[in-house]
């Protein structure tokens, strides 16, 4: 556990990040499909940012995944104490499989034949940081009953370990991202207007034939020797 707990905590770029978490979690814990959520900036919506899943469920019916937090206050303070929710059948008549159903709006045999249909065990694992809650892991099984106390014990420690990755990723890309906008800033004013040096470079290729140009954005002419 220690040695998949390193290879998540040492990516920094996002989708590699995302990509090793799901590696991270397969290795303890057997899954048909799982779906990585983070809370969205205004903190009311968990929304879609990676999975992996049978054929039948595809890609775009999974980034159109989104939880609305006020439909998932029944298990929201729960989620929030760092406590993982098994849910043995997602077609019984228990109060978290009705919660699901809900959220997925799918029942009986809608339920079966859709998207969600090979789900039958479902393990939602809070991704807690700095006492934080910033995510979920939404983890799936075709049997009923996949899932026991123990499971849940290592896929929540395997969330713990993505909740403190992925915000360093996030302040990462953050932080990448402010110091290209300082940079953009810096540069001189041809960086912001790569046409008008397109424009020079041409004319003086056209002046002086024995010039070439790289047709990249800020790059000046160069001679060409021999």
């Amino acid at each position: 556990l220690l040695t998949v707990s390193r290879s998540v905590a040492s990516t920094l770029e996002m989708q590699p990040l995302l990509d090793a978490i799901l590696d991270a979690l397969g290795k303890v814990v057997d899954y048909s499909g799982a779906v990585i959520f983070t809370l969205d900036d205004a903190q009311q919506r968990l929304v879609f940012a990676h999975m992996r899943g049978p054929a039948s469920f595809s890609w775009d019916e999974a980034r159109s995944m989104a939880y609305q937090v006020a439909d998932m206050l029944p298990i929201w303070e729960r989620l929030c104490r760092d406590e993982p929710i098994v849910i043995n059948d997602v077609r019984d008549a228990s109060a978290d499989a009705r919660l699901f159903r809900r959220l997925v709006r799918a029942d009986g045999e809608a339920l079966e034949r859709g998207a969600y249909g090979f789900i039958r065990s479902l393990l939602w694992v809070p991704l807690v940081s700095r006492g934080r809650l910033t995510g979920m892991l939404s983890v799936a099984h075709s049997r009923a009953g996949a899932y026991r106390p123990r499971d849940a014990e290592l896929a929540l420690a395997i969330g713990r370990q993505a909740a403190v990755a992925l915000e360093n990723a996030q302040l990462h890309e953050r932080a990448r991202h402010a110091a290209a906008l300082e940079e953009r800033e810096r540069l001189p004013g041809e960086q912001l207007q790569p046409d008008y040096w397109q424009r020079c470079c041409h004319l003086q290729v056209r002046r002086h034939p024995h010039l070439s140009w790289q047709g990249l954005p800020g790059q000046n002419c160069r001679r060409i020797h021999g």
